[in-house]
């Protein structure tokens, strides 16, 4: 029989037939062309030890993706369970959209990501959960090197990096909702290791001045959201991030942003690329007073400072240096008014941040804005 019922907070037309379900529907639709398709085949296996396989999908113009996914629960005296994911995805960064924004424009830099993953999870003190991957992973990133696009001469130069990864993340999340949330608390700690290569190669079409180089790193990524009620209908929420990343600059300027750090607060900055709010080192820190009308509907207001520890600036050759440590600060500001409900939420927001202080944005939403895995999480 023909249900509605609901895949990632999003309503979707779903078909089940004994232990398979099939989902298809829209998980996000926007004024500013960040809209996705949503598809997902999920199988159940429920015995002692429960098994359960997925093959979901998000398509649009900014995010695509393709995920299989199995996971395995070990009812042993120490409950675990075990994730294998294999993931492809390509994202496409375009400049800052606006109310009803022309789809005619290119995209600035396009990502695209192929990789497999293991994850192992167990519980952690009381309320906390730890978790252990390791994976491999492609990831290509095709970059103008100008902000000025000229559509009658388009060039992307692009990097190539092949990486063996691995994750230890701990984790405690009581948050009513993925986002919008106005109770709970979410804390994680993610530790990752990374070494492989990366393959250099400029828009000119002899390549002789691609390169080949071994790259290895580690970042540790550090977030603090809790949600404190005040009196009568106010609350007021809370947020801590700190992201440390030993990660060598790439062979310009652009290439290195791409893979920096990034501080997406808000649900509306999760599809934008602005270098403002990129860095190899950060701290940030935000306040959200938010009025509940009701049970379903809230007015937020949120802000938040951005210092990078050393800020990456470029020189006149298009190459990455580091500025003076703690030199810079950014902020961003976003004032919306939420409708949440069990299967959806619709958003309409104002945004503005420091990188464009005359510009701000406006934005209609219905659904939520998310991302499969990732194969360097934040």
């Amino acid at each position: 029989m023909n249900s509605l019922v609901v895949e990632y907070g999003t309503p979707s037309l779903s078909k089940c037939f004994r232990m398979v379900c099939i989902a298809f529907g829209f998980s996000l639709l926007s004024t500013n062309n960040i809209n996705q398709i949503y598809f997902g085949v999920n199988y159940n296996h429920l015995r002692r030890h429960s098994t359960e396989l997925q093959l979901d999908g998000q398509f649009g113009r900014m995010y695509n993706n393709v995920q299989l996914m199995g996971r395995f629960n070990f009812a042993s005296d120490i409950p675990m369970s075990l994730r294998v994911i294999g993931s492809h995805s390509t994202i496409n960064h375009f400049k800052q959209s606006f109310l009803f924004s022309d789809n005619s424009t290119p995209a600035l830099n396009k990502q695209t990501e192929t990789f497999g993953k293991i994850k192992l999870a167990l519980p952690f003190m009381t309320q906390h959960k730890a978790e252990f991957g390791i994976g491999v992973g492609q990831i290509a990133d095709k970059y103008m090197q100008s902000s000025t696009i000229d559509l009658s001469n388009i060039h992307y130069s692009s990097n190539h990096y092949l990486l063996l990864g691995g994750s230890v993340l701990f984790k405690r999340n009581s948050l009513n909702s993925i986002q919008y949330a106005t109770k709970g608390v979410s804390q994680q700690i993610l530790a990752q290791i990374f070494t492989g290569s990366n393959k250099y190669l400029p828009y000119e079409t002899n390549n002789q001045n691609s390169s080949l180089e071994q790259i290895s790193w580690m970042q540790l990524h550090f977030k603090d959201q809790r949600y404190l009620p005040l009196r009568g209908k106010f609350i007021l929420g809370t947020h801590v991030e700190g992201y440390y990343s030993s990660r060598d600059f790439a062979q310009n300027y652009t290439a290195t942003m791409m893979q920096a750090g990034t501080f997406t607060p808000t649900p509306s900055t999760i599809f934008t690329y602005n270098t403002t709010f990129r860095a190899n080192q950060y701290l940030a820190a935000g306040l959200k007073p938010i009025y509940t009308f009701n049970p379903y509907l809230q007015l937020r207001l949120e802000a938040y400072a951005f210092v990078p520890i050393r800020p990456i600036l470029p020189n006149s050759d298009g190459k990455a240096y580091y500025g003076r440590p703690l030199s810079t600060m950014a902020h961003l500001e976003e004032l919306s008014l939420v409708g949440r409900f069990s299967s959806f939420v619709i958003s309409a927001y104002l945004h503005n941040n420091s990188s464009s202080p005359r510009n701000v944005s406006v934005g209609i939403s219905m659904g939520w804005y998310m991302f499969n895995n990732r194969f360097i999480e934040q």
